[in-house]
């Protein structure tokens, strides 16, 4: 009996080669957590996949050879053999050669709106136009400190510098 969302195996009591559960279950986590597909755009599987690597089959065209009857599906190279895994909804994966994320709807894969290259979007204000009440933890730019334009958070009570010493290369 497995896991209910992604499909772990259990290692049963009294279990033989539990070892080989064990490894199944890994080689789950490795292809779900976190996920980085190749592409999304072929069908046909390659000559010689990268172990580990993943894809995820489209739709149309339909997939063929190896992939066959898997389109929709994340497929990953493992052993000289290919695994598929059948996505829930809500499951998301980073496409490489777009440089963009996909989610699952429960029917298809859609773009996110958020790609690697967006620039993270923060509320603008001027030293004349800082808000003076602000919750904790909020981060906003402020334009013109005396240093230049610069990302400041919030205390619960003040606005503080986020300070280049603390940051990490």
């Amino acid at each position: 009996m497995p896991t209910p969302r992604l499909l772990l195996p259990y290692i049963e009591t009294q279990q033989a080669q539990k070892e080989v559960t064990h490894a199944e279950a890994l080689n789950r986590l490795d292809a779900l957590v976190m996920t980085t597909v190749q592409t999304r755009t072929i069908f046909v599987p390659p000559a010689n996949p990268v172990e580990g690597q993943l894809y995820l089959l489209p739709a149309s065209p339909a997939p063929t050879g190896d992939w066959v009857s898997q389109g929709g599906k994340v497929a990953q190279c493992l052993g000289h053999t290919w695994r598929f895994y059948v996505p829930l909804a809500g499951w998301t994966v980073w496409v490489a050669d777009e440089q963009a994320a996909y989610t699952y709807t429960g029917t298809v894969w859609m773009q996110t709106t958020i790609k690697s290259t967006d620039p993270m979007t923060l509320p603008s204000y001027t030293l004349a136009t800082l808000p003076t009440a602000a919750p904790a933890g909020r981060l906003i730019f402020v334009s013109n400190t005396a240093v230049g334009g610069r990302v400041v958070y919030s205390d619960g009570t003040k606005w503080r510098l986020i300070s280049t010493d603390a940051l990490i290369n």
